[in-house]
């Protein structure tokens, strides 16, 4: 096999190789929640996609998809989060997830500092 045919069958690998995502593009925004005292945390999401087929969004957990459609910018999303929630962009015909993120709940309080003792002296 001469360099052009190497090269050839490289690349088509490659090709082949290519994540169904590739053609899609998701964004989900804050991807962090921050809570005070019980780890509950009410979140306004910002959600833009596009894709070369119809995708619907999904939340992980839950079977209902909130809304389907091949392009969307922008729309707001209003949710209460118990715990770390990921957030799925699925083909509508497939249910193949195309993409997802992540949103992870943080404690606002800052742990106590432990109070250290001196391990020198002067006598």
């Amino acid at each position: 096999m001469d360099a052009v045919g190497k090269l050839l069958c490289v690349f088509i690998t490659l090709n082949s190789l290519k994540s169904f995502s590739a053609d899609a593009t998701f964004d989900v925004l804050p991807r962090v929640c921050l809570y005070q005292t019980d780890p509950i945390c009410n979140v306004d999401l910002t959600i833009s996609w596009r894709h070369n087929k119809t995708a619907c969004l999904k939340i992980s957990g839950h079977e209902h998809q909130i809304q389907c459609a091949k392009s969307v910018e922008n729309i707001h999303l209003s949710i209460q989060l118990y715990s770390d929630t990921t957030i799925q962009l699925v083909d509508a015909k497939t249910s193949q997830q195309v993409d997802s993120h992540t949103i992870k709940l943080l404690s606002a309080e800052r742990p106590a500092l432990k109070k250290r003792r001196l391990s020198w002296s002067l006598f």
